[in-house]
């Protein structure tokens, strides 16, 4: 079957699910807008004018035509989309944009046209307002003048009648009166409708501005689209297809009509609060096989029609990406970004800041995809729903963990109504973080199996009656079926179970004769169940499916043995594989027929995952079905019982098998392994055509399967040896073209573990197993960057092992000459960090470190990998103490910023900050017993805090001067504390010190406890180690060490110390005898903390050179010098080779040794001990000789000045004998600069020097014949300066030189000066050489110093004016190439982890270099030696590439 392209599948998968979403998004907005409006109609049909009317039908017919395109997507053949998938992606694109367009005009239409009708109403308003003031005015007149005309008539009337009677009175009083009240009404109203009126207006205004900001926002929303570039970046983020509804998850359904009503009433209940203090989780918890997923599933999909589903994750522990942690996050944020266009463009925005956050670790994934987005979300609206299903069956447990404890940590400030259901089995890591305090106070427990029987007895009954009649409908069955006794059997079996009802459903409705009232019968017909299990009629009903299909498929075929061995072949495969294959995959790994796997599982359809699709993978129902077959107290049919260890043997074997037959080097035919991986043109589709899926399995999960398998088995231990002596290295190559090059540490570590357990072990295959570790582990960084690494770089600088033999033959450039290391280095793993770091820490499983580092972050790594878990960011100076709790939960961190810290590392979370000190705080630790954590500080006081709130419990002052650090003893029952003048010892319950250890040392800098809890061993400042019996208060031995004690530990069995050793090394003591046993030699500063592995195999240094590194204790260790003979052998202070390789020099360690070395030979080096400091050599191009300079200091001689006088002394060395064949020296003032230079002729015979100018500045030059050893001349230059670098002409007549300040030339056989100048601009010049035509000169110079090194460049000078002729960029190793008419500048540029030649027309890369070769801002460590490079290597030794050979290579 032809491979397929992966690309095209995965864009294909993108394509549909786009549209997919993009249909639901059309349909939600026709249902938004059809609905009110049907209402609307019936109820109020005068609100639904002409206009709004014609906006709805021109709406509605083009969402009409976009969801027929849509459909018509959606329903073409799967290779039309796969011939399409790059054209669909636009087309998609094309109807988002279209949909946006739609809906814009639609809102924008009606927008202006509210606002023209909030003009009109407006007006109108205002025109019926004036007419009722109008009104009102003429009113109040009319009033007046009856009042006025009353009033005359009543005193006419009075004047008539000459009466002035009381009665008259009031009665005009009382009719004035009425009159008056009315006209103070009619004000009233005038008043009220005036205020009516501007209110009106007020609230119209109001409208309008809020049309004009949705217009705005609206144009705003177009100016937000995605670009192509960030659709791009979604599409790329790493996702699991684990959606409630996603094609993976088959035929997955929700709960059947009228069936869990209470639980889901309770949960939608939880859903629908708006009461702040309603917890935000709600956690389902409930045995397999309950209906979890079931409940979850339907809960997604209501939500989702409401759409408040933002996102799902249905986790399975049959899937790889289903089950895997990481792609969680990623997975949630991209269906989100799919939910709400806001929250896609956040998410892009994301994805655009770091493009590989979907790569890092969880805590970086939530933040950055997660919690920002949405709190930067700022059309947030009503409940967003999340589920997470099967929470158990996420891998590794810790996952689980972290998800928990990160919605615990961001839950609550988050400003989005968040609702997260989980469901999952009651597993004990579960239970036991919802049972925390984090996440107690905000989840709601509902515990499915404690529901009373009898109501979930009810809902099963009535799934299984409705079903039952549907598959009666489907074939004709007279109803009623089943009866109602047959029924009540079926419920009574299923219990609380409801995979007991739906296996039972898809066993009865299943079948090649679809017979469903005889798959029934087989149901009622069962034995008594012989199991106790509480799943004991979910184990009966599994037997009766497997007998089932066992005995149809033998009346199916002839040959019934054959045919029960495949069948039991193919389900024990489908069961126990690590991840799902496709029947084609399947049919591959069990080199069956093509259709046999399909086949076998025909009957299998109830238990099993089918999909329709024939490249579908194939998987277990559910899980209880798996837990059934490998479970012999449940399956207690013996042809059906999967033994574990039997099944897993056979499985390794099968991947071995296809291994051995299939893998190869280069299988993707790049013919270059030099390439890296992201230079290989189509490299993900050639992957795909060379790698099939189930080669793919082998690979990843053979060893899975190798650590479960039998020893004994002898067939099986011949599968792994042939596969380590002729695959090893082709799998580590696949493993890096399909990217899981780490999967390789833990594989090898399976397999070695195993082998070493067979009968048939022998060291050659143990050791073969072991260097494969090894490399992967210290070249897994280049091996991730290119497949070809194991080849070009990894072989080739590895040391001499069993590995490298077996393999010499694929090796294609042997171009490291020297310089691997003679074994395997102790250090198994040197782990970067941009700081120094100054403390560090094992966790009691040894699964962890915790490392603190001088500018404030903590960093939790792997304890076998040295891979970063977690990043805690939090102090603002240097942690000088780190710790572990014992269960590996929490790690603590003390301080220079005055405060301690508590986190929670697996989800990075802040738990406590510990701030009661004045001053630094210099040590930490956990009481494991008493869930405390104690403190001491610079500010003399020991603390004690509650290891999870952080809150004090007791402090006592110990001393009266600074504790600068402390150790707690094995049994958690003494602290000791260290000053500068005494050792404190403390029992925790006391405020008073048990005892105060004080010796003939006064400058104590470390203590550690050994595990007799009786002794303690004390490190000091002046270089000695005592150790003591705490309690008696006695020192019981003292010793002398090499360097000052600042950080010592022991191991947990008390068999071993560890020191600093010359700052830069550390020392391994053995406890017995108390003497030195080995040397750990590799940090290039100080070494500040050291901590044992629990298991006291691996030792953790920290160090000042920015490095943790792990040692490897077990095996053999170099010894340490005597201490008459110390001498530290890091680095090289210069290092000189010749032309042609045959003469190697260099200055190391504390520059009173030189070391000579022959590319030419493989030979040990020679060392010259010198008598006085050195600092400079130099070799002659022919390497007969070499120079070295010397200083001799404290000569007890003073000049009249009464300066201490030195002798500065220039040596010329035979290089074969290492005879010294002259020595000139001269006194000079002990404030003399030390500036100066020295070089050899091009032929050798003469030898330049400004070392022996007897000045206080290098300003004159004298010049030697090497083989007469009489000086020739002696110039001085004119400038009074520092000559830093010389050159001679290929001739020997003239001498350049380049001062601090300028160039000059010398005529040397008449003495004369002939030309000096200034140079051009602040420089310094480093090396110096003539052209081979003597008319120009190249110099390299350093323009100024950098954080990272220096600037250079090179200048050619034209050898008559000394002007400067030509700029070119450089690097400290360059030289010229070409003739004399035409020339080029090449030089050595080390860049990230990888050796570039560079020149004018640009870079090659050379090679992949090991940590210790890089030469990035170091001084001379790299030379050329005519085809070959030499590095000065950071132990002391120097290494050897054949750079010709590499240029040839890099350049074809």
């Amino acid at each position: 079957m032809p491979a397929v392209n992966l690309d095209c599948i995965q864009n294909v998968k993108d394509n549909n699910e786009d549209l997919m979403s993009f249909a639901a998004t059309v349909r939600r907005f026709h249902d938004t807008i059809t609905s009110p409006l049907q209402t609307v109609k019936i109820s109020a049909p005068w609100a639904m004018t002409t206009e709004l009317q014609q906006r709805l039908t021109v709406l509605t017919n083009e969402l009409t035509s976009m969801s027929s395109k849509t459909e018509k997507l959606l329903s073409r053949g799967r290779f039309q989309k796969f011939l399409m998938n790059q054209e669909d992606a636009g087309v998609i694109a094309e109807l988002n944009r279209e949909l946006d367009r739609v809906v814009q005009a639609f809102m924008l239409k009606g927008a202006i046209v509210t606002e023209i009708t909030i003009k009109e109403t407006h007006q109108t308003v205002e025109q019926g307002f004036a007419r009722t003031e109008v009104a009102i005015q003429e009113t109040k007149t009319d009033l007046q003048d009856v009042h006025n005309e009353l009033s005359k008539s009543l005193l006419m009337v009075a004047a008539s009648t000459e009466r002035t009677g009381s009665g008259l009175q009031d009665m005009r009083e009382e009719t004035m009166g009425g009159f008056s009240q009315v006209l103070s009404d009619v004000g009233k109203t005038e008043d009220a409708v005036h205020s009516t009126r501007e209110e009106l207006s007020r609230k119209l205004d109001i409208v309008s501005d809020n049309l004009l900001r949705s217009d705005v926002a609206s144009i705003n929303h177009q100016s937000k689209l995605l670009s192509a570039a960030q659709l791009q970046l979604l599409r790329d983020l790493p996702r699991a297809q684990a959606r409630y509804d996603s094609q993976s998850r088959g035929d997955a359904r929700g709960c059947f009509e009228g069936t869990r009503k209470n639980t889901l009433n309770e949960i939608y209940t939880w859903i629908n609060s708006q009461d702040p203090n309603t917890p935000p989780i709600f956690w389902l918890c409930g045995l397999a096989g309950i209906g979890k997923s079931t409940i979850a599933h339907t809960i997604a999909a209501e939500e989702e029609q409401k759409h408040r589903l933002g996102a799902s994750f249905f986790f399975s522990r049959d899937e790889a990406d289903r089950r895997n942690p990481l792609l969680v996050y990623p997975s949630i944020a991209y269906q989100l970004a799919v939910f709400n266009p806001d929250l896609k463009r956040l998410v892009a925005e994301a994805l655009e800041q770091d493009p590989d956050v979907g790569l890092a670790v969880m805590r970086k994934q939530f933040q950055k995809l997660i919690a920002e987005p949405l709190a930067a979300w700022e059309g947030k609206k009503g409940t967003l729903v999340i589920v997470m299903d099967a929470l158990d069956e996420c891998y590794p447990e810790s996952g689980a963990e972290e998800i928990l404890v990160r919605w615990a940590a961001e839950l609550r400030r988050l400003a989005v109504p968040l609702k997260i259901l989980i469901t999952s089995r009651p597993e004990l890591h579960i239970r036991a973080k919802f049972q925390s305090p984090s996440l107690r106070l905000i989840s709601q427990p509902y515990i499915l199996h404690d529901i009373e029987k009898s109501i979930v007895q009810a809902d099963i009954e009535l799934f299984l009656r409705h079903t039952l009649n549907a598959i009666a409908e489907d074939h004709g069955i007279p109803t009623p079926w089943p009866t109602d006794f047959e029924l009540r059997v079926l419920v009574k079996r299923a219990d609380i179970l409801f995979i007991f009802a739906a296996t039972a459903i898809k066993f009865i409705a299943g079948g090649k004769r679809r017979d469903p009232q005889a798959r029934l019968n087989t149901l009622l017909k069962r034995e008594a169940p012989k199991s106790t299990s509480k799943y004991q009629e979910v184990d009966s009903l599994y037997t009766q499916v497997l007998q089932h299909a066992v005995t149809e498929e033998e009346d199916d075929e002839d040959d019934a043995e054959t045919t029960r061995r495949i069948f039991r072949s193919v389900l024990e495969t489908i069961v126990l594989l690590r991840d799902p294959l496709s029947s084609g995959s399947l049919e591959a790994l069990l080199s069956l027929k093509k259709g046999t796997v399909r086949s076998a599982i025909t009957h299998l359809h109830s238990v099993l995952v089918v999909p329709e699709i024939l490249d579908g993978q194939i998987r277990v129902f559910h899980p209880s079905f798996q837990d059934f077959l490998t479970n012999p107290k449940r399956c207690i049919d013996p042809q059906f019982y999967l033994n574990p260890e039997e099944s897993q043997t056979r499985l390794a074997s099968l991947c071995l098998r296809r291994m051995l037959a299939t893998l190869k080097g280069d299988p993707c035919g790049i013919k270059n392994p030099w390439l890296y991986n992201s230079e290989v043109p189509n490299l993900r589709t050639r992957v795909e055509g060379a790698i099939s899926p189930h080669i793919r399995y082998c690979c990843l999960h053979f060893a899975s399967h190798l650590s479960q398998a039998s020893p004994s088995d002898v067939a099986l231990a011949d599968l792994v040896v042939s596969f380590c002596k002729t695959k090893l290295l082709a799998w580590i190559e696949t493993l890096s073209l399909i990217g899981d090059v780490d999967s390789a540490i833990p594989s090898l570590q399976m397999m070695r573990g195993w082998y070493k357990r067979t009968p048939s072990a022998t060291r050659h295959n143990t050791d073969l197993l072991h260097d494969a570790h090894r490399i992967v582990l210290q070249f897994a960084a280049g091996i991730r960057q290119s497949s070809g690494h194991i080849y070009t770089s990894a072989l080739p600088f590895s040391p001499p092992c069993v590995l490298k033999e077996q393999y010499a033959s694929a090796i294609p450039l042997n171009y490291v000459l020297r310089g691997q290391p003679s074994t395997w280095d102790t250090c198994v793993c040197a782990i970067e960090d941009s700081d120094a770091l100054w403390s560090v820490a094992y966790s009691a499983d040894g699964e962890r470190i915790v490392a603190g580092s001088s500018a404030g972050p903590v960093r939790v790594l792997s304890g076998s990998t040295g891979a970063e878990l977690a990043l805690l960011e939090g102090h603002t100076r240097g942690v000088r103490s780190v710790a572990f709790s014992n269960d590996g939960s929490r790690v603590a961190s003390a301080a220079e910023d005055s405060t301690a810290k508590i986190w929670d590392i697996t989800t990075g979370m802040l738990l406590a900050t510990l701030s009661e000190h004045t001053d630094v705080v210099t040590f930490i630790s956990f009481v494991s017993e008493d869930g405390m954590v104690l403190t001491a500080s610079d500010d003399g006081t020991i603390r004690s805090w509650h290891s999870i709130t952080g809150a004090p419990l007791s402090c006592r002052s110990g001393h009266d001067c600074e504790i600068s650090g402390g150790a707690l003893s094995p049994d958690g029952s003494i602290i000791a504390t260290v000053t500068d003048t005494a050792i404190g010892i403390w029992e925790l319950d006391q405020d008073e010190p048990l005892n105060l250890l004080m010796g003939e040392s006064k400058d104590y800098a470390s203590v550690a406890f050994l595990p007799d809890n009786v002794r303690l061993v004390s490190g000091s400042y002046s270089r000695v180690v005592c150790l003591w019996d705490y309690r008696a208060g006695t020192s019981l031995k003292v010793f002398k060490v090499q360097s000052d004690v600042t950080s010592l530990a022991i191991a947990q069995n008390g068999a071993l110390m560890a020191i600093p050793y010359l700052r830069e090394a550390v020392q391994l003591w053995d406890t017995e005898t108390w003497s030195p046993m080995g040397l750990l030699e590799g940090h290039l500063n100080g070494v500040q903390s050291l901590s044992f592995s629990p298991d006291c195999s691996t030792l953790a240094s920290a160090s000042d050179d920015s490095t943790v590194r792990l040692w490897d204790c077990k095996g053999s260790l170099p010894t340490a010098p005597e201490s008459s003979k110390v001498e530290s052998s890091h680095g090289h202070a210069w290092l000189a080779a010749s032309a042609d390789g045959s003469c190697v020099v260099s200055v190391s360690g504390k520059r009173r040794a030189m070391k000579i070395w022959s590319l030419k030979s493989n030979s040990t080096p020679r060392t010259i001990s010198m008598e006085e400091d050195s600092d400079f050599v130099l070799c002659s191009p022919d390497g007969r000789m070499f120079a070295s300079d010397g200083l001799a200091k404290d000569l007890g001689v003073y000049d009249e000045q009464g300066y201490d006088i030195d002798s500065q002394r220039l040596r010329l060395w035979d290089a074969s004998d290492l005879k010294c064949l002259a020595t000139w020296s001269v006194d000079r003032p002990g404030g003399a600069s030390g500036h100066g230079s020295a070089i050899f002729s091009q032929d050798g015979r003469l030898l330049a020097s400004s070392l022996l100018a007897p000045g206080l500045q290098a300003n004159e030059v004298s010049v030697w014949c090497t083989e007469s050893f009489n000086q020739k001349s002696t110039f001085k230059n004119h400038h009074n300066d520092d000559i830093v670098a010389l050159a001679f002409s290929t001739d020997n007549t003239h001498l350049f030189f380049a001062s601090m300040i300028g160039y000059g030339i010398w005529d040397i056989p008449s003495g004369a000066q002939l030309v000096a100048i200034d140079a051009p601009g602040p420089a310094t010049a480093l090396a110096c050489t003539y052209f081979a035509d003597n008319m120009r000169i190249f110099c390299l110079k350093r323009l100024k110093l950098t954080v990272n090194g220096a600037e250079l460049a090179a200048r050619v000078i034209d050898s008559t004016t000394l002007s400067e002729i030509d700029d070119l960029p450089c690097s400290r190793t360059a030289r010229i190439e070409g003739g004399v008419a035409s020339y080029s500048l090449v030089f050595l540029e080390d860049k990230g982890d990888s050796l570039y030649l560079s020149g004018r027309s640009g870079s090659v890369r050379l090679c992949w270099l090991p940590q210790a070769w890089r030469v990035a801002g170091r001084v001379k460590d790299i030379v050329w030696s005519g085809r070959f490079l030499v590095f000065g290597l950071e132990g002391g030794d120097v290494g050897a590439l054949d750079f010709e050979a590499l240029r040839q290579t890099a350049q074809e």
